[in-house]
């Protein structure tokens, strides 16, 4: 989905859009907006750098090129969602490295990257990829520090961890080590999921930034409440979107990891 936030000097202003994601800290500092999607409607959002090691990937087993559209093979199941960020390095074709975002994921073992380029032939030296630190829909905790005097906050995915306390939010877009990107921290957000969850359910941390609505103790998300099942259409139209098996609606309210109880 698409959450807009209004600017009085720059006008309408996408969430997504390249000028509202950065690298270094030259970028605005513990900034929170108000954004708003035809569909979810209002949610706020912290502007949060993230803080962390990119992942490895899977091997390749070939990537291959139809219209400008690549196609990755991976030897094993890569769990990248659509908004991914993955950087290529090593391969030949040269113009296959890079950096690019996920565009489809056909199979637990292919996904899909445009890079435009019509001609482009099969890989002959496959090379490796490397996988942002943050997936769209991931769970994140979130952190402050001072930097030169400015608190910026800091964002990565939380681990899961039992009676922490910490503020959590959801990751809009994919991000990798060092970018800012925005944190959902507030209404209804697309969340990576475990398990079968039913609307108005209890949600708990999983594993791997993702959530469940399979309870644990310690681990109950205050501030969050399913919204959806899984695999559910939301919109309408051309602007319709069919979540996959893996991401269900959360409502948001400033949610927190269940801290320890004295």
């Amino acid at each position: 989905m698409a959450f807009f936030t209004k600017d009085p000097f720059m006008g309408t202003l996408g969430l997504t859009d390249p000028i509202l994601t950065r690298t270094g800290l030259n970028a605005p500092f513990c900034q929170v907006v108000r954004g708003e999607d035809p569909v979810l409607g209002a949610g706020e959002f912290v502007f949060a750098q993230v803080t962390g090691a990119n992942v490895a990937g899977q091997s390749i087993t070939s990537i291959t090129t139809v219209n400008g559209v690549a196609t990755l093979t991976a030897g094993g199941a890569h769990g990248l969602q659509p908004g991914a960020v993955v950087i290529l390095a090593g391969q030949t074709p040269t113009a296959y490295s890079g950096t690019w975002t996920v565009a489809t994921v056909p199979s637990t073992t292919t996904f899909t990257f445009v890079h435009g380029n019509t001609t482009l032939g099969a890989t002959t030296v496959q090379g490796t990829y490397t996988v942002g630190l943050i997936q769209p829909g991931q769970l994140c905790a979130l952190t402050w520090t001072l930097v030169g005097g400015s608190v910026v906050a800091t964002v990565a995915p939380y681990a899961g961890t039992a009676n922490t306390g910490i503020p959590l939010g959801v990751s809009l877009i994919g991000l990798t080590n060092g970018q800012f990107g925005w944190i959902q921290v507030q209404g209804v957000a697309i969340v990576l999921t475990a398990g079968a969850p039913a609307a108005n359910g209890s949600v708990y941390t999983g594993t791997s930034g993702a959530v469940t609505p399979t309870a644990a103790a310690g681990k109950q998300i205050l501030g969050a409440t399913y919204v959806s099942a899984v695999s559910q259409t939301i919109g309408a139209g051309s602007t319709a979107v069919t979540l996959t098996s893996t991401q269900a609606l959360v409502y948001l309210s400033r949610p927190t990891a269940q801290s320890q109880i004295t």
